[in-house]
């Protein structure tokens, strides 16, 4: 989460203020080399940005497909540091390709006012260099997270049954272990929206590309080259908001905090469960909720299967039922 939120403010600090001012000038302004930076933080925050989802996506399927203590084992702060390098290093790799001379350097695309890998160079290099890049950013992390969250929705599902199951038979489940099912669950939840975002973002551009290099430049006017671009920039200001609503503490956080900002005065009392409230709450109120009956709908059940267990432990005193027991306690209604 950490990785990609750097990345994300990277993105933001360096893209959209150079794409606004080229936009507002009417071209770009900023050179050659502002164009070479522009194009390499892009393509290497993007490719950070997809790599990183999908180690997110594969650490959490390893960690809900082993036992709880393994996968605590298994993510450690050393695996997390090699992961990191490896993510920057792929990254780096990709985004510096396109300033070697055989590859087609970067490119205004679109309305010339922001630069991107040059898909229309039709030089042998550059058309493989941009179908490697589709294939090695792209594709193979979409197939790595189809896969994790294949085995997350089959290992899900598995263990709704045996749940299922377990209460059939009478048995206890455990409280913690499904606590931390729970959130596990919500954080493979809150991976599926990134992915989402993701596809929604790079999708475009991958189709752009493909097009491209497949010799369909026609097909192609500047809106359908500055659409994807537009829509690969935007994943760093959702990518937050998806972070932000999808996290339940979250949520909570900003609804208090949107409720301050409007002036409520029941601040405290919002911010308290039940139980603090009924601690705070007068004395007199607690001893009428107490004492006033609260009926619902499974109370005749509830009664009912008291009655019959009073009239068994009745009949058991009886002599034909054998001898009863010492201290023993009868209830009733």
């Amino acid at each position: 989460m950490v990785n990609l939120a750097f990345c994300n403010m990277l993105m933001s600090a360096v893209l959209p203020p150079t794409y606004a001012i080229s936009s507002f000038k009417g071209r770009w302004v900023f050179g050659y080399y502002g164009c070479q930076l522009h194009g390499l933080i892009g393509s290497m925050c993007g490719t950070v940005s997809m790599v990183t989802i999908t180690a997110m996506a594969l650490v959490q399927c390893s960690a809900m497909c082993k036992p709880f203590e393994q996968s605590q084992a298994s993510v450690t702060a050393r695996h997390s540091k090699s992961t990191l390098r490896f993510i920057w290093s792929y990254s780096t790799f990709w985004a510096f390709l396109p300033l070697v001379p055989p590859f087609a350097p970067y490119a205004l695309s679109g309305y010339l006012t922001t630069c991107s890998c040059n898909v229309m160079d039709d030089r042998f290099a550059n058309r493989v260099f941009i179908g490697s890049m589709c294939i090695g950013v792209y594709f193979v992390p979409l197939l790595l997270i189809i896969y994790a969250y294949g085995r997350i929705m089959w290992i899900t599902h598995k263990e709704t049954c045996q749940r299922r199951a377990t209460v059939d038979q009478g048995l206890r489940l455990r409280l913690a272990t499904g606590r931390r099912r729970q959130t596990q669950v919500e954080s493979a939840r809150t991976i599926f929206y990134f992915v989402v975002g993701w596809l929604w973002a790079w999708t475009p551009y991958a189709v752009v590309a493909v097009m491209a290099i497949s010799g369909a430049h026609s097909y192609l006017t500047p809106m359908a080259y500055h659409l994807p671009s537009m829509l690969a920039k935007t994943s760093a200001v959702y990518n937050p908001l998806i972070y932000a609503f999808s996290n339940s503490r979250n949520r909570t956080e900003l609804y208090h905090l949107v409720r301050r900002c409007f002036g409520y005065t029941g601040e405290n009392e919002s911010r308290q469960g039940p139980i603090a409230r009924s601690i705070n709450a007068p004395a007199q109120s607690l001893i009428d909720r107490i004492a006033t009956p609260q009926p619902s709908p499974r109370t005749p059940r509830i009664q009912t299967a008291i009655r019959m267990t009073d009239l068994y432990m009745y009949s058991c005193e009886n002599p034909s039922c054998g001898s009863p027991r010492r201290g023993g306690i009868r209830f009733s209604v």
